[in-house]
Order: C-alpha cells, then sequence, then structure tokens
C-alpha cells in the first residue's frame, strides 16, 4: 500500500474511531437532517481538530525548551547578592 492511501486509510478509520467513541447513533434525527449530512458536519469537526492539532504540534516544535535548576540557582543566590540589595526581601 502507498504512504497516501495508508494515511487516508488511517484518517477513515480515526473519523470512524472517534464517532463512535464520542457520538451515539441515537444523536440522529432523521426528521432534523439526513444522515449524509450529520456525517459531514462530524468529518468537517474531525478535520478541524486534527488542524488544531497539527497546528500545535507545530508551535511546540518552533519553541525551545530549558531546564531550570532551582536549587543551583538558589545556591548561588547567596553568594552573588548584594548584601545591600538583600534587605529588601
Amino acid at each position: 500500500m502507498e504512504p497516501a492511501a495508508g494515511r487516508r486509510t488511517g484518517l477513515t478509520q480515526g473519523f470512524f474511531a472517534e464517532l463512535l467513541e464520542r457520538r451515539s447513533p441515537r444523536q440522529i434525527h432523521p426528521a432534523k437532517s439526513k444522515l449524509r449530512t450529520y456525517l459531514r458536519v462530524c468529518a468537517d469537526s474531525f478535520v478541524m481538530n486534527l488542524q488544531k492539532a497539527a497546528s500545535r504540534q507545530s508551535a511546540v516544535a518552533t519553541h525551545r525548551t530549558i531546564a531550570l535548576d532551582f536549587q543551583a540557582a538558589e545556591a548561588n543566590w547567596g553568594a552573588t547578592i548584594d548584601p545591600a540589595l538583600d534587605s529588601f526581601s
């Protein structure tokens, strides 16, 4: 199977899995709308959620994470602080 076909299959399965997990078939009201319309709205919502998730991932990938060592900072704080400024804390 080519990669694009595999991705389409995965998206389709993901859509129906989420549809069955989150929405009950009882929510479909034939008097209000057709099944096709209901599925279209669900599919649009699924795609928007995927796009939001991809946007968050790309935003996270552009930011660098740094570790903060509070114990070392507190140990260095006493050695580097000006005694005149220490009276303000």
